[in-house]
């Protein structure tokens, strides 16, 4: 699997005949102009929760949560304060005067015309998975998520799907998975999701791509065994807790799986590929556990392009 940060050509792919599909792991940031939205700014529980939280929560980067020990990114938040984003001209109300859908539509269009399939996948906010963790009046009777009829992403990403962008949504998937398991989706003290969501993103990406007759020729052609390891300990301060907060703060426990080669006990992380037919590009959740403590990041080996090589059965 080759991984990059950024935007980059994908025109000599075409020549070597090589790329079988780009997949795009994005967080979704739009910025409206002040009141341009202020129609529809009560009408969602969770923007008014975080449109209260940024206002009163300080200026820096994390926003501490209700629920102890939980932290969110500010931009984030700033992000669902905006409420229903999606409605009304964007070109209009987002502050830089542009809509993003025709230009990621029009992306998708010249990776097709490459060859090559485009494959968006955003990464819900936190507090869109977590509500209850940011505030207590986001609670259900139960204790656990109140969520809203309406998911945070699903209009915005459904403009996209009309024009004929490939999405995965996993906002309704990580929806269903916290109704059905306790094991935790996004870190607690982290801007970025966890381990386990890690390999849950992969799986669904590499259902979708495994059959493509490049991915079974990279698969044959590598002939190796990936070995994912069973679970271990991984213990974390997160980076939206401060330096001066460490020291009080536990120390977060995630539950991890290695990926590599060599054995399923020692597992050796895996080296990038530059021939793979998968290009995996993206934002630091495309590395926070695949790039290790030498790039500031948590662990190495165990995040999602790990984890799709494991599921493709090449890196």
């Amino acid at each position: 699997m080759e991984t990059m940060v950024g935007p980059m050509r994908f025109s000599h792919y075409r020549a070597a005949g090589r790329l079988v599909a780009a997949i795009l792991f994005c967080s979704l940031q739009v910025s409206l102009i002040r009141g341009a939205d202020q129609q529809n700014s009560e009408s969602a529980d969770l923007a008014h929760v975080a449109r209260r939280a940024v206002s009163t929560d300080g200026v820096g980067f994390s926003v501490r949560g209700a629920v102890d020990g939980w932290w969110f990114l500010r931009g984030e938040l700033e992000h669902l304060a905006e409420g229903v984003f999606w409605e009304g001209d964007l070109g209009r109300t987002t502050v830089t005067g542009v809509d993003p859908v025709p230009f990621i539509a029009r992306y998708a269009e010249e990776m097709k015309a490459l060859g090559v399939r485009l494959i968006l996948c955003p990464i819900p906010p936190k507090a869109a998975i977590y509500p209850e963790k940011l505030s207590a009046e986001l609670a259900a009777e139960t204790g656990g998520p109140l969520y809203e009829s309406v998911e945070v992403q699903a209009p915005f990403l459904k403009k996209l799907s009309d024009l004929g962008v490939e999405v995965l949504d996993l906002e309704p998937v990580l929806r269903d998975q916290r109704a059905t398991s306790d094991t935790a989706l996004y870190c607690a003290q982290d801007s970025h999701w966890s381990p386990f969501t890690c390999r849950l993103a992969a799986g669904l990406l590499a259902d979708r791509i495994r059959d493509e007759a490049c991915a079974v020729a990279a698969r044959e052609a590598f002939g190796e065994t990936i070995f994912t390891s069973d679970d271990d300990i991984l213990r974390i301060h997160g980076d939206l807790v401060t330096d001066s907060d460490q020291a009080p703060q536990v120390m977060e426990e995630l539950a991890v799986r290695y990926v590599g080669s060599g054995s399923e006990a020692v597992p050796v992380p895996l080296e990038i590929d530059p021939s793979s037919p998968v290009l995996v590009v993206g934002d630091s959740h495309t590395l926070v556990f695949s790039e290790g403590a030498e790039f500031g990041m948590h662990a190495r080996g165990a995040g999602v392009v790990d984890h799709l090589a494991a599921e493709l059965g090449f890196p």
